[in-house]
């Protein structure tokens, strides 16, 4: 997966995009009640065929699209949450909660599938994504090295590492993830 193709391929519906345009949220939960729409998160919604078809990586990048694109402010992905939209493969299933950073003043808190961690980040820590801010590719392997399971960590970084499996926005080197 390219990192330009995580809305694109989401099929991500949120009720605050359509309410007043073309239709209202009533018509979101019909379709859903009817099995025509999977509801991933108050507010997401995405098309039933296709959320069937997607895999579960794909599933769980919707989720934390569908998380990022329902909060009033902008958070970090991090964590697995990161890994998912770098394309890092993950040796267990992917988690059911989506990872976010936000700023340590933030009343945000952890519920309805997502976890909050407060922490101040670094300007190289996180970069942008499709209008989403995510941790870089170091820190987000450094992070998954200190807080998964060492499987996944391992099959992550292995990946980054490797110029055979990795590409040019999510390769990082040896000296990379030392300095971070």
């Amino acid at each position: 997966m390219r990192h330009n193709d995580i809305t694109n391929r989401s099929g991500l519906v949120l009720v605050r995009d359509i309410v007043g345009i073309e239709q209202d949220d009533r018509t979101l939960r019909r379709d859903h009640a009817v099995g025509a729409r999977e509801r991933i998160r108050r507010g997401a919604y995405v098309d039933d065929a296709l959320w069937a078809s997607m895999t579960p990586a794909d599933r769980y990048r919707a989720r934390i699209l569908a998380a990022v694109r329902t909060r009033r402010r902008m958070p970090v992905v991090a964590f697995d949450s990161a890994a998912a939209l770098w394309g890092y493969p993950r040796a267990s299933a992917w988690p059911g909660v989506v990872h976010l950073i936000v700023n340590p003043e933030s009343a945000a808190r952890s519920k309805n599938g997502v976890t909050i961690q407060r922490e101040g980040l670094e300007a190289g820590d996180v970069v942008e994504m499709e209008g989403i801010l995510v941790t870089s590719p170091q820190r987000t392997l450094v992070d998954l090295a200190r807080a998964a399971q060492f499987r996944d960590s391992v099959a992550a970084i292995d990946c980054a590492l490797n110029p055979e499996r990795s590409t040019n926005y999510n390769q990082v080197t040896k000296d990379q993830l030392l300095d971070e």
